[in-house]
């Protein structure tokens, strides 16, 4: 696992010479610009040089200097001897939701938590949208990008997954008539039975604007979507081809895969094979106490 940064500022003609002798993957011209570095000896040395300590009136970061951690790159070599994953999905549109988007928690849950919003128990009832999802020609799977924890796909994809897996179906309601779509459907993932175990792991910070992980009055957990570790795992082992986590990350839950689910996929071309940040995370192991 190497983690991956950013660098931007307004350079200088001073800190080209410096820069372009470091073997970046691009030449870095004046004025502003951006380059991306993994955790290297080429991070430590960018570091260390706008770290000093300058003369008297004599700046060393140029103007708008920043650094950012963006998350996290895994080894093929990591994701091989993973057994489960957490995975991500190609995106929906908003404004392909029929409803206003800001009233799908109680359109779709008996139940929401008052203190922190977040919907309680089970999907009630079905998704009712626009129309179908374009976007299952490039992505079989498709979820709502920041909300939820829902996947959505093409009914003979999802045949093939119930068949092997015996993953249930929902159906999804299309316009105002709510007519039941022919093609798309959503995948009732079940929720784990077991909590994560985010201690020591950078998963476990809290979500943003929130001093609490633990809500006070429906005990559900919420954490960073930021991806900065190896995917927490479960806190007792058990046998599972893709489950939904009890936590909520942001305002959704987080897929979990198992090897043979996620290998299930790409044999099936059901997702590409593409390691970059976040798209596919390897799970850490149960600490044995």
């Amino acid at each position: 696992m190497k983690k991956q940064y950013s660098f931007f500022a307004e350079w200088r003609e001073q800190d080209l010479k410096f820069l372009n002798s470091l073997g970046l993957n691009k030449e870095i011209e004046p004025g502003v610009d951006i380059f991306y570095v993994e955790e290297s000896e080429i991070y430590d040395r960018v570091v260390e040089h706008y770290s000093r300590k300058g003369q008297l009136f004599k700046r060393i970061r140029p103007k708008g200097f920043d650094c950012e951690l963006l998350g996290v790159i895994f080894s093929e070599k990591e994701l091989d001897f993973a057994k489960g994953f957490s995975l991500s999905l190609g995106a929906g549109k908003l404004e392909d939701l029929w409803a206003d988007h800001g009233t799908w928690k109680t359109e779709l849950y008996d139940e929401v938590c008052p203190n922190c919003g977040r919907p309680i128990g089970e999907q009630k009832r079905p998704w009712v949208l626009k129309k179908d999802f374009k976007q299952l020609v490039k992505h079989p799977f498709v979820g709502f990008e920041g909300m939820g924890g829902f996947v959505f796909c093409d009914k003979t994809v999802a045949d093939l997954i119930q068949k092997e897996f015996g993953i249930r179906q929902m159906e999804v309601l299309i316009g105002q008539n709510e007519k039941v779509s022919e093609n798309l459907v959503q995948l009732t993932i079940p929720l784990s039975p077991y909590n994560l175990n985010v201690e020591g792991n950078d998963f476990g910070i809290p979500y943003e604007g929130n001093n609490e992980v633990l809500c006070a009055i429906c005990n559900q957990r919420t954490f960073t979507n930021q991806i900065l570790d190896f995917f927490p795992p479960f806190e007792k082992e058990f046998e599972y081809d893709i489950v939904l986590t009890r936590e909520w990350f942001g305002w959704y839950r987080r897929f979990v895969l198992s090897k043979r689910f996620l290998d299930f996929c790409f044999e099936n071309k059901l997702t590409k094979k593409r390691f970059g940040p976040g798209f596919v995370v390897p799970q850490s192991t149960v600490k044995q106490t």
